[in-house]
């Protein structure tokens, strides 16, 4: 999930402003900035780990193995340890592919322990994986789900749902959408039934915020500046 417009513009959160709700020129923008950061730490959270081991695959032709399955096998560097991985997909009679991963650490006691599993359109227009704890109490418990749908190179949908409550955010979900330069992300926090919209134009750099605890639940606009503005 991609909310670099917010991490690399020249206006920024801070303490004194967005997080105490300091009336400022910029309020409406860093009061979205404030909750996108937020956004992209649960990301991070549930899918750092799944990129870096995918990431390993695109280095790797994939062999057909015994069953008659695709099958990739690499290994990948994580923080102070070396993880074997290996990856399946099964071609569907529907024009889908299920796809199952498995990863191997034998200092950690993981003998290809399954990290995630899922299916795809077979051109990989959508599908949806979901993800597995590897280590603790809750091992093979589901951690979050990710879904997505690739109408074309200008529209797109991601969703990810978070299926655990590592930092108490069972249940909320978090979806990006794309059509041409315009995004928008909704933030469905579960526990407190609140619904988060944010939009912003990376070719204008304008937005908009819609959150019921900001400028009594009414959209607050940006303009290219990043000014406030009428909506």
């Amino acid at each position: 999930m991609n909310f670099s417009f917010f991490t690399s513009s020249d206006i920024q959160p801070n303490a004194g402003t967005a997080l105490t709700g300091m009336d400022t020129p910029y309020s409406n923008f860093l009061q979205a900035s404030s909750r996108v950061l937020i956004l992209n730490g649960a990301a991070t959270t549930n899918l750092a780990l799944p990129v870096a081991v995918l990431a390993g695959a695109e280095a790797v032709e994939p062999e057909i193995n015994g069953d008659g399955d695709w099958e990739w096998n690499y290994s990948v560097s994580g923080p102070n340890q070396q993880f074997s991985v290996r990856i399946t997909a099964e071609q569907q009679a529907s024009e889908q592919v299920s796809w199952n991963a498995y990863v191997s650490n034998s200092t950690l006691n993981l003998d290809s322990k399954l990290f995630f599993s899922g299916f795809s359109s077979s051109d990989n227009s959508f599908g949806g994986w979901t993800f597995y704890q590897l280590f603790g109490l809750n091992s093979g418990a589901a951690l979050s789900e990710l879904n997505w749908n690739i109408e074309n190179i200008s529209e797109a949908t991601l969703e990810l749902e978070i299926l655990s409550n590592r930092l108490n955010r069972f249940g909320n979900v978090i979806t990006l959408e794309k059509i041409n330069s315009v995004k928008k992300t909704t933030y469905t926090d579960a526990d407190e039934s609140i619904i988060t919209e944010i939009q912003w134009d990376t070719d204008t750099r304008e937005g908009t915020l819609t959150t019921p605890d900001y400028n009594g639940g009414e959209q607050a606009c940006w303009d290219s500046n990043f000014l406030n503005t009428e909506c």
